[in-house]
């Protein structure tokens, strides 16, 4: 009898976990396209929307979770990135934001 309760247990808890939609499993993920920091760098997550993002630096945005297609960035690209960004944006706090997100290694 207790195997019965056991394997029963077992089988709801299985079937839970496979109704449960992947955006409520990870409503606490970030959206594509929201600000991450520098330490983040190449990190890979779920979106709150379930779909796999990778922290990256942006030559627009700064450092922010982009939708994930395999791509990286040394510590090194990043920063020229953020750089260039900094020098577009020409406006000091602007530029000084974006700067205060390089990784430093």
């Amino acid at each position: 009898m207790k195997w019965m309760t056991i394997a029963g247990s077992a089988a709801v808890l299985a079937a839970t976990m496979i109704v449960t939609p992947p955006a409520l499993a990870r409503a606490d993920g970030p959206a594509a396209g929201s600000a991450c920091d520098s330490g983040q760098l190449n990190l890979s997550t779920k979106s709150s929307a379930g779909t796999a993002v990778r922290c990256l630096a942006d030559e627009g945005r700064g450092y922010v979770w982009q939708v994930d297609n395999g791509t990286t960035q040394t510590p090194e690209q990043a920063a020229r990135i953020a750089q260039n960004a900094c020098q577009r944006l020409g406006a000091t706090a602007e530029c000084r934001s974006v700067l205060d997100k390089i990784p430093h290694h």
